[in-house]
């Protein structure tokens, strides 16, 4: 495997030097920061069951291991890489499972933490939709979300994804977001 070295701009290596606590290693950071960011996935419990779909997918040579902050969210490796791509395997164009940075399960988590249940949510830069259908599967399809995208190329994209993984309660908009600051109450 290529190795990538990742430029730090030195404005941004200062600020993290000065924000980070001295019990962690400056070193092993800048580390991480180089290394590839693991492949994950989401299954989408609007179609399947996080248990049916680990039945449904062991016989590929699939390691799936558990995203600690998200129980529907997996790591994923497979035996082959080179096989046919993730996102063209039924399963995904199905909409059984979403491919989605780990990182990017976290936000969802946090709102529905704790027992939280809102019934309307409200994605601003929703494209190209993990976030938007997390929180759809969250929900169970009920209330509402306003899933807005500014940018025309990828209100398609996000309209694909939100309709590949069966969400019905989603209103889609193409607006400058800051059209919605009068509208929304601050918290």
């Amino acid at each position: 495997m290529a190795q990538h070295t990742v430029y730090f701009p030195d404005a941004f290596l200062t600020q993290m030097r000065e924000a980070m606590p001295s019990t962690l290693s400056f070193d092993d950071f800048l580390a991480a920061c180089q290394r590839p960011l693991r492949r994950s996935i989401r299954v989408n419990t609007l179609k399947i069951s996080v248990a049916d779909f680990l039945q449904l997918t062991a016989p590929y040579g699939w390691t799936l291991t558990p995203i600690p902050w998200c129980e529907e969210g997996f790591w994923i490796e497979r035996d082959n890489e080179d096989a046919l791509p993730l996102g063209s395997t039924a399963e995904h164009l199905s909409g059984l499972f979403y491919i989605q940075e780990a990182s990017s399960m976290l936000p969802v988590a946090a709102l529905f933490a704790d027992d939280n249940a809102p019934q309307r949510v409200m994605d601003v830069a929703a494209a190209p939709g993990s976030k938007t259908t997390q929180i759809a599967a969250r929900m169970n399809n009920e209330g509402a979300i306003l899933a807005n995208e500014f940018s025309a190329s990828r209100v398609k994209v996000l309209h694909a994804n939100i309709s590949r993984c069966g969400i019905s309660n989603v209103a889609l908009t193409h607006f400058d977001g800051r059209v919605f600051g009068a509208a929304v109450p601050e918290m």
